[in-house]
C-alpha cells in the first residue's frame, strides 16, 4: 500500500514537471452532446465547451483525445475513475460532486428553466406549479434531483434530444433543464414550437471536472484567467450565445 501511494505521488510530480517544462502531452477528455455546449459540425466536435477547451489546450500545450459519454453520470464516472483526465460539457458544480471530484473555476453561469410547448395550457407559470406534473429532463442531472425533491413526476432520458421529443409529442407537460441549453434550443431549432415559462431558478455554475488532486487543475485555471483577460473567452461566448439570440 505504501509503495502504491508513493508511485501515484511520483506520477503526479512527473506530470507537473512535464507541464512546467512546456512539453506537449496528450490528454483524455470526456464530454457529451449538449448543444450549444457540445455539437457536431461537418463530422467534427464543436460548440462553446469544445472551443473553450481547444483554447485552453493550446495554452497548456496539450493534444486532446476525445471521448463521448452517453450521459452526465457516465461522464463523471470516467473522470472519477481516472479513465479521463478532464471532462467538459454542461457540468454543474455541486457540493456533492466536489466530494469526489475537483472543479475548475466557473466557465459559465447557469440555472434551471422551465420549457413548455408554445400553445401550452398546463398552467405551469413557475417552479411552484411543477409538483405533480410530468416533467422531462436528462438522466443523472441536477434538474432530475431538484424535480424529485419537489415531488414532480420525473421522466429521465439519456439525452437532451429525447427530452425535447417527449415535450413535443405530449409525453410530458414540461421540460426542466439548464437555462443556456434550453434558451439556445428555443431561439433556434425549437423557435415557434416551444416557450420558456418563469424566471431562471436554482442558480448553478458550470466547470471543467478533474480527478481529485489532478496536476492539471492549476494549469487550466491559469489558462482560463488568461483567456478572460485577453478577450478570447468573451469572443467564444458571443459566438455561441449572444450571436445566437441567446441572452
Amino acid at each position: 500500500m505504501v509503495m502504491t501511494i508513493r508511485w501515484f505521488a511520483l506520477m503526479a510530480v512527473l506530470a507537473s514537471a512535464t507541464l512546467a517544462q512546456g512539453q506537449t502531452q496528450e490528454l483524455r477528455l470526456v464530454t457529451r452532446m449538449m448543444p450549444p455546449l457540445v455539437v457536431t459540425q461537418q463530422g467534427r466536435l464543436s460548440g462553446f465547451s469544445i472551443d473553450l477547451w481547444d483554447s485552453i489546450a493550446q495554452r497548456i500545450q496539450a493534444r486532446t483525445k476525445y471521448h463521448i459519454a452517453p450521459d452526465v453520470g457516465a461522464l463523471l464516472e470516467e473522470v472519477r475513475s481516472g479513465k479521463a483526465d478532464v471532462g467538459i460539457a454542461a457540468i454543474s458544480i455541486t457540493v456533492a460532486r466536489e466530494k469526489q471530484l475537483d472543479f475548475s473555476q466557473p466557465i459559465l453561469n447557469s440555472g434551471l428553466l422551465i420549457m413548455l410547448r408554445s400553445q401550452d395550457r398546463s398552467g405551469i407559470k413557475g417552479q411552484e406549479d411543477l409538483p405533480g406534473k410530468r416533467v422531462a429532463t436528462t438522466r443523472g442531472s441536477t434538474a432530475a434531483e431538484f424535480l424529485r425533491d419537489i415531488k414532480a413526476s420525473v421522466y429521465e432520458f439519456a439525452n437532451i434530444r429525447s427530452v425535447y421529443n417527449a415535450l413535443l409529442d405530449n409525453t410530458v407537460d414540461a421540460v426542466v433543464f439548464d437555462a443556456p441549453v434550453l434558451l439556445y434550443y428555443g431561439a433556434n431549432e425549437g423557435k415557434g414550437r416551444v416557450a420558456m415559462s418563469g424566471p431562471i431558478f436554482h442558480l448553478e455554475n458550470y466547470g471543467l471536472v478533474f480527478p481529485q488532486n489532478s496536476p492539471l487543475l492549476k494549469q487550466v485555471n491559469d489558462a482560463l484567467l488568461a483567456l478572460r483577460q485577453d478577450g478570447t473567452y468573451q469572443q467564444l461566448y458571443d459566438k455561441w450565445f449572444t450571436n445566437k439570440q441567446v441572452k
